[in-house]
């Protein structure tokens, strides 16, 4: 089974060839040093446009998707799950869905993009993703995830806790990734990044 880059290389084939409709598997790349530089640069207040999180493109065609979503990829790791966050002790260390999802938060401040989802596949289990809840509000708007409501379907709302020592109420809703990407169309996702546009727009106005 492929683990860490080997996964994210298999990703980008699958996600290639989801946007391309079948018709390119090479549209987008492992992110150089897994967003590393980009991390550096948004310390010092600085975003690095499509250079965010595990997945890049490679081609100006893959542009708009990773110019809305931030991606990263887990593997492994099948002694956590998401249901940590909920019996953890109240003072017990950052759990790794906790830093899971504050890295793909500062991932996606770095790139400037709209929102973080994570793949994350257990040893002998099917892929998921996570996401934050606006995101899948928004691919809803757009017309994504509507032919049936794909179950099973986690929403899970709690108080995240961050390594500054921060804590946020967030909701996470997470589905099989195959599901994602059967119920979400690449047009799904300019209509997502039009109905921001016409948003700033409004807002402007206003």
């Amino acid at each position: 089974m492929a683990k860490g880059g080997a996964y994210e290389r298999e990703l980008c084939k699958i996600i290639s060839l989801w946007w391309s409709n079948n018709e390119h598997d090479d549209l987008f790349w492992r992110t150089s040093g897994s967003g590393g530089r980009a991390t550096v640069r948004g310390r010092k207040g600085k975003t690095t446009r499509n250079h965010c999180g595990d997945i890049c493109n490679t081609d100006a065609i893959g542009e708009p998707l990773i110019k809305t979503i931030t991606f990263e990829s887990k593997r492994g790791y099948s002694r956590d799950t998401i249901a940590d966050l909920m019996d953890c002790p109240k003072n017990s260390a950052l759990q790794t869905y906790e830093d899971w999802f504050e890295q793909a938060e500062t991932s996606r401040k770095n790139s400037g993009s709209y929102a973080w989802l994570i793949i994350a596949r257990r040893d002998r289990r099917e892929p998921l993703v996570y996401m934050p809840s606006y995101l899948w509000t928004a691919l809803r708007e757009a017309g994504a995830l509507k032919k049936a409501l794909p179950l099973p379907l986690l929403s899970l709302t709690t108080n995240l806790r961050s390594s500054d020592g921060t804590i946020k109420e967030e909701t996470i809703i997470g589905i099989h990734f195959n599901k994602f990407l059967e119920d979400t169309e690449p047009k799904h996702i300019l209509q997502l990044r039009n109905n921001l546009q016409d948003h700033q727009l409004v807002k402007s106005l206003s």
